[in-house]
């Protein structure tokens, strides 16, 4: 189902695609001054506390996340394009939601994650190496973009000299809405979740017969409450994965070098002689340069638990 697109630019106006990005300072001035606020030409409520946002997140008997409208631009609007009703997991409330998240969490194995760690490493050294000694490097194109997609190719089963198909396929899978060319946008997005679509089918239907260690091969064998995956499911399954895997870890490297390098380039010389900080470091990053900053849920039924009146049908972004 097509949905209405919420654009933050159309909240508030950013000086810079940096700032849009990382909104941090427009966060703490509506956290200090409008912490619940109404905007009227999105007809939606923004919510900056924490717990209001938690409140939003998480009572989901009043806050629905089955929302007429998204924050999110991904995918295509297509059938080849949207993920299975199976494995919703952004549209759809409790105890739906958790039954999408054991079927597709079942595939992702102890035992399958340590198959794959070797493989991971293998692919960051290879790209580590490729990088010119005593020369400056482009971090974002020399490893923060190739590595997600080029794992995750690898990680599905697919030919290797196919692999960078999978960036330029992302790339344009979650490419942000503009309403001044949202009709070629989308244009491009189902042509890309199309050729996806075609490519990957005809792989499912070989490991079928021929399993493996890899993401395809485990989707097909997952069973939870006598429910399994259909041929079909399984491309549009990858295809969500292969979103959530490549786009989101490209921008957590590139974000990590990015505070290690700019905002405290005194990080970097710490982790280097303490590599037994990474770990930690890693999680903080997660957290403080964030790659989503928005969630949006549906008012289920009128209330006032945010301290201002919201009606049934009313979209809160948190």
């Amino acid at each position: 189902m097509s949905k209405e697109i919420i654009s933050l630019k159309e909240v508030k106006h950013f000086n810079t695609r940096s700032e849009e990005f990382f909104p941090v300072d427009w966060f703490k001035k509506m956290l200090d001054h409008s912490p619940v606020f109404y905007h009227e030409g999105t007809d939606t409520w923004h919510v900056f506390k924490y717990e209001h946002v938690k409140q939003v997140l998480s009572s989901y008997e009043f806050f629905s996340s089955e929302c007429p409208k998204t924050t999110i631009s991904v995918g295509a609007n297509n059938k080849e394009g949207t993920s299975p009703d199976k494995i919703n997991l952004v549209n759809v409330d409790p105890p739906r939601h958790r039954k999408s998240r054991s079927l597709l969490a079942a595939a992702f194995t102890p035992r399958s994650l340590k198959v794959w760690e070797p493989r991971i490493q293998r692919i960051a050294d290879e790209l580590v190496e490729a990088m010119p000694r005593n020369a400056v490097v482009d971090i974002v194109e020399g490893l923060a973009a190739p590595l997600p997609s080029l794992v995750i190719a690898e990680l599905f089963g697919v030919p290797i000299n196919d692999r960078h198909q999978f960036k330029d396929w992302v790339d344009i899978l979650f490419q942000p809405y503009d309403k001044n060319n949202h009709v070629e946008i989308e244009r491009k997005k189902q042509e890309a979740a199309l050729a996806y679509y075609q490519y990957l089918y005809p792989i499912v239907l070989e490991k079928r017969e021929n399993l493996a260690d890899d993401i395809i091969s485990d989707l097909i064998t997952v069973e939870v409450d006598g429910e399994r995956f259909t041929d079909d499911e399984i491309v549009r399954t990858s295809m969500l994965i292969l979103g959530a895997g490549v786009e989101t870890t490209s921008h957590m490297l590139a974000n990590a070098f990015y505070s290690m390098l700019y905002d405290d380039p005194n990080l970097y010389e710490e982790l280097h002689r303490n590599p037994e900080l990474v770990s930690n470091t890693i999680e903080e990053m997660l957290r403080y340069r964030f790659h989503t900053s928005k969630r949006d849920r549906t008012v289920k039924q009128d209330n006032d638990l945010l301290g201002t009146p919201l009606k049934k049908g009313d979209i809160v972004v948190a």
